[in-house]
């Protein structure tokens, strides 16, 4: 992707001139992958590493896919959860409430087939199980009813606002039209953006998260020195 002060034509030309009878001789096919099944219990694994000061956990189930038609409810319900402000509500009641963690957040990375819905956080490893059931249990909470209005508008102002900050630079830009292209989304998808997210309701965000969420079907793994405590 190029963007900045060039003609298209120029572009094409050096492209054709550089690369234009390049073939790549080692190319290999690329590996099947096989079907990604959903976690349907706790699943859960630590990596002994000796003397790492910080255990890192992180956890997780499938998501959505980017081009699901519930995505943006989960993208915007998650920011609820675990990005907004100071990480969200899991990392308000986790690293600040409960002073258990370095960091503790979450996040949504979803792909044209696919997407995983992850935890994660730094902490003590005498924090560990600790962390794992508090993570757990504001799941459940953000499962139990609808967001707040407050934390709802919060977030929404959030995610569009930043929409612009996002796009100030080349790379910005070339990211947002790669990103429009590669999912075919529409080249006025962020023009649309501030219309589909103040669409969203809260009903929509719950029930989109409990389609997906569930605090007793996670995949968790940590990585540091044996918990101790």
């Amino acid at each position: 992707m190029v963007v900045g002060d060039i003609q298209p034509s120029k572009i094409l030309e050096l492209v054709r001139n550089t690369l234009g009878s390049w073939v790549n001789p080692t190319k290999a096919e690329l590996p099947s992958l096989p079907i990604i099944k959903p976690v349907y219990n706790l699943a859960q694994e630590h990596v002994e590493i000796p003397e790492k000061s910080q255990t890192d956990i992180l956890m997780g189930c499938l998501g959505p896919a980017r081009v699901a038609a519930d995505y943006l409810p989960i993208h915007l319900g998650n920011d609820i959860l675990g990005q907004f402000g100071m990480m969200g509500r899991i990392g308000e009641s986790v690293r600040i409430q409960a002073g258990l963690a370095y960091y503790a957040a979450s996040s949504v990375n979803s792909w044209k087939d696919a997407g995983v819905w992850e935890f994660s956080a730094g902490v003590n490893p005498s924090n560990t199980e600790k962390t794992i059931d508090l993570i757990r249990k504001e799941i459940d909470k953000y499962l139990q009813k609808p967001v707040e209005p407050t934390e709802l508008a919060d977030s929404k102002s959030h995610l569009t606002g930043r929409l612009v900050l996002s796009m100030e630079s080349n790379a910005g830009l070339a990211n947002a039209i790669m990103s429009m292209e590669h999912f075919q989304s529409g080249l006025d998808y962020f023009q649309r953006y501030p219309t589909l997210i103040n669409a969203i309701t809260a009903e929509d965000i719950l029930s989109a998260s409990r389609k997906y969420l569930n605090s007793d079907h996670l995949a968790i793994v940590s990585a540091g020195t044996s918990p101790r405590g």
